[in-house]
């Protein structure tokens, strides 16, 4: 009777692991279920994928987008903090995290990962946006204005960019005319 248990348990342990297709297969499935907001069944499946391979930054990248998806803000920063520790030279983990860290009214975080964000990827429009909107909203007109430009410069699409930068640049000239 436990030699049976035993080569059940591996047998199960093997199909667990066959379960789990190979990261390209693996990714795809998980891009998958998050375009069908099928959060919950993301989660699953990375813990399932954690239990098996612990060190991936990827996965613990996806289960991140699924916890924000589900608007469990916390658990998205706890996953991509494990991520950082395996890949601490992400630059898009860092920009999600501080948007993370954003929304949630943690500006000095937000900018210290958006910041680490634009140095390992200093072409990164999406980093100097998401800090220009910070240092907006905290009325640091002058920083605002230099990362939307780099913004502009590295995304000349960008609309609200453009149109933020139009705001920021009237404030200033106010201030200049002012003194």
């Amino acid at each position: 009777m436990r030699l049976l248990e035993k080569t059940t348990t591996i047998a199960s342990s093997k199909k667990r692991q066959q379960a789990i297709p190979n990261d390209k297969n693996t990714t795809k499935k998980l891009k998958k279920w998050i375009k069908l907001d099928q959060y919950k069944q993301v989660i699953m499946d990375c813990d399932e994928i954690i239990k098996l391979k612990k060190e991936d930054d990827l996965t613990y990248y996806y289960q991140g987008l699924a916890y924000l998806g589900l608007k469990q803000y916390r658990k998205a920063i706890v996953s991509w903090t494990k991520a950082i520790e395996i890949n601490p030279k992400s630059a898009r983990l860092y920009n999600k995290r501080g948007q993370v860290y954003a929304l949630l009214g943690e500006n000095d975080l937000a900018k210290g990962d958006f910041t680490e964000a634009i140095q390992l990827e200093p072409k990164s429009a999406e980093a100097y946006f998401y800090r220009a909107l910070l240092y907006h909203t905290e009325e640091d007109y002058e920083l605002a204005y230099a990362d939307y430009e780099n913004t502009l410069f590295l995304d000349s699409q960008n609309q609200m960019a453009l149109i933020n930068r139009s705001i920021v640049t009237k404030i200033l000239d106010k201030k200049i005319r002012a003194t």
